[in-house]
């Protein structure tokens, strides 16, 4: 298998994990997020030593970097403290609406261009969220009214 293709698979598994553990783990969103980013820090670490590159290791990441860390890590507590308050499921949908969100914000407010293809992409995301959310509701939701 190509090496490549392995990377992006385990590194889409060990993201999918942390909803499950978070909401097993039974620690604080602030712990959760600790762990995962310090080990994600720790194996980068790894990898760049291994690769002959331990220069970068030392080298100062610049005001942006560390504002998108700082970001990335308000994400993870937003979002695992969104799973104490709603479903896996639910908050889930809602993380991967971001790409969609984020597109339609940048056209509308920062003057992004969009294609066709990029606006159908869209339309269908929201759909989807829409109905996905439609049948949840549909297959949990409490009979109205009682037989017998």
């Amino acid at each position: 298998m190509n090496p490549h293709i392995l990377a992006a698979v385990l590194s889409a598994v060990f993201m999918g994990t942390i909803g499950a553990v978070a909401v097993y783990a039974d620690v604080s969103a602030e712990t959760v997020t600790f762990y995962r980013l310090f080990l994600g820090a720790v194996l980068m670490g790894f990898f760049l030593l291994f690769t002959g590159q331990k220069d970068k290791i030392f080298t100062w990441p610049g005001i942006k970097v560390l504002v998108t860390g700082a970001f990335l890590a308000c994400f993870v507590v937003f979002y695992v403290m969104a799973l104490n308050y709603t479903s896996m499921a639910n908050a889930v949908m809602l993380l991967y609406l971001a790409p969609v969100t984020a597109s339609t914000v940048a056209h509308f407010f920062m003057g992004e261009r969009l294609s066709g293809l990029s606006v159908l992409i869209i339309v269908s995301g929201v759909i989807q969220a829409v109905s996905s959310q439609q049948s949840s509701r549909w297959a949990t939701a409490e009979p109205m009214v009682e037989a017998g």
